[in-house]
């Protein structure tokens, strides 16, 4: 049994600029996933920025606070890019990455289910055979 590359395929589109995950009826969350690039650069100059309070030995609670805090700003600004369906008192609220981090910062369960959402590669890819279908129409529509 080997390794079968031409079943599915990433969509680096949706890995960046996100896809739906449904949370009901009313309600849904614009999610790009977790290895794209402007996150990752934003995890990774939080770290370097806060490098010797994170490598603590003697405070770890203020280490704690600083990277969770990190942690949601990257998820409100890089991983959560947009919703529909989400209200305050029954009014609609606007999206924006602050927002974004007042709401995950409050509801942590909503918080957790958008990371592993965002953590599946199943969520960011097509059929390949999709894919082939589009490329043939595109190339013979040339013809």
């Amino acid at each position: 049994m080997g390794f079968d590359t031409s079943v599915k395929t990433r969509d680096r589109d949706l890995e960046k600029n996100g896809t739906w995950l449904v949370y009901d009826d009313d309600t849904r969350f614009l999610v790009a996933r977790k290895t794209n690039s402007a996150y990752k650069a934003f995890i990774s100059k939080a770290y370097r920025e806060n490098e010797r309070l994170l490598t603590t030995k003697t405070n770890f609670k203020q280490a704690d606070e600083k990277a969770d805090n990190f942690m949601l700003e990257g998820v409100a600004r890089h991983i959560l890019l947009g919703w529909e369906g989400v209200t305050n008192k029954g009014l609609p609220v606007a999206y924006s990455p602050e927002k974004a981090m007042e709401v995950l910062e409050e509801h942590d369960d909503l918080r957790a289910m958008i990371e592993e959402f965002s953590e599946s590669r199943e969520n960011f890819i097509v059929e390949q055979d999709i894919k082939d279908a589009e490329n043939l129409g595109e190339s013979s529509a040339g013809q």
